[in-house]
């Protein structure tokens, strides 16, 4: 993840390279970027089928500063739809498959246990814990990975830009 980088409204080609290479891009492709918005743009699939996925940040000028705001993007290729929950079974977000990003909910701050669960069945897929929210914050928490494969399925978190 790297940091928020300004640009103008305009169309771009972006190119991605492998990671210290300069010559020959593994994917190429053009991204619009419309006035007064602010997005991530996530690398997904595995490099055979590489490909961009924009994600829009949602203007959320009414945050309850005391809340912390959240959502999660399925990243993981090979991964199957997962439910997101509380290790006493809350469901925060259901059914959520590749390529899919949720709508962000409202929680209480504080420290939290995630666990992505096979929408089928139930079985935990990944575990991540310690996630620290903060109040008037609002996050993303990403899949990123391959279910049984290298590199390993896995999540990180990110805070979203100012979108106050």
């Amino acid at each position: 993840m790297t940091d928020y980088v300004p640009v103008k409204a305009k169309e771009y080609t972006i190119q991605v390279f492998p990671t210290g290479e300069t010559g020959n891009p593994v994917y190429t492709t053009t991204l619009t970027v419309p006035q007064r918005s602010c997005f991530i743009v996530a690398a997904v699939g595995e490099l055979a089928n590489l490909s961009l996925l924009p994600i829009m940040e949602v203007y959320m000028p009414m945050v309850d500063k005391r809340s912390a705001y959240i959502r999660f993007a399925h990243l993981s290729p090979n991964a199957p739809s997962v439910d997101i929950a509380l290790p006493d079974g809350t469901v925060l977000f259901e059914d959520v498959g590749y390529q899919d990003v949720t709508e962000y909910i409202s929680v209480a701050p504080g420290n939290y246990t995630l666990q992505a669960k096979l929408a089928e069945n139930g079985q935990v897929a990944l575990t991540v814990p310690n996630v620290k929210l903060m109040p008037g914050t609002i996050y993303t928490v990403f899949a990123v990975g391959l279910a049984g494969g290298t590199p390993p399925l896995d999540a990180f978190i990110s805070v979203d830009g100012d979108l106050n």
